[in-house]
């Protein structure tokens, strides 16, 4: 998918108009539209205004990787802590900070690939830190 895709399809999911999308992100209506047709690449400016003021991530919308949004990512990134800090508390241990950090990033890249909260391999990959 291209990034004229991509923006197409963050606004779409949005509900939002061309001219609305662009008014908000300011830009105007002929350059979303040249962006959203692959004929100009966005500037710098306008992918961190999408971040800033939609939270569609800059990587996503760059190069099609990670999640579409980035409050999915913090969402990720937090339900990760709470795993292992739960996990911590029920087996009575403390994770030195940089192994809480390697399993953090380990979930929070799990979950953003789309894998289940609650997963036996979740349960797995805390169980072998210990």
């Amino acid at each position: 998918m291209s990034i004229g895709k991509r923006i197409r399809a963050a606004r779409t999911e949005r509900g939002q108009s061309q001219a609305s999308f662009a008014e908000s992100s300011a830009v105007s209506l002929r350059a979303l539209k040249a962006y959203e047709l692959d004929e100009r690449e966005p500037p710098a400016s306008f992918v961190l205004k999408l971040y800033v003021d939609h939270a569609i991530n800059p990587t996503w919308l760059l190069s099609g990787d990670g999640p579409q949004s980035s409050k999915l990512r913090k969402s990720n990134i937090s339900d990760a802590v709470i795993a292992v800090r739960t996990f911590a508390s029920l087996k009575k241990t403390n994770f030195a900070p940089e192994k809480e950090a390697k399993l953090v990033l380990l979930l929070s890249e799990y979950f953003d690939e789309g894998g289940e909260h609650n997963a036996p391999l979740v349960q797995s990959m805390l169980e072998s830190s210990l």
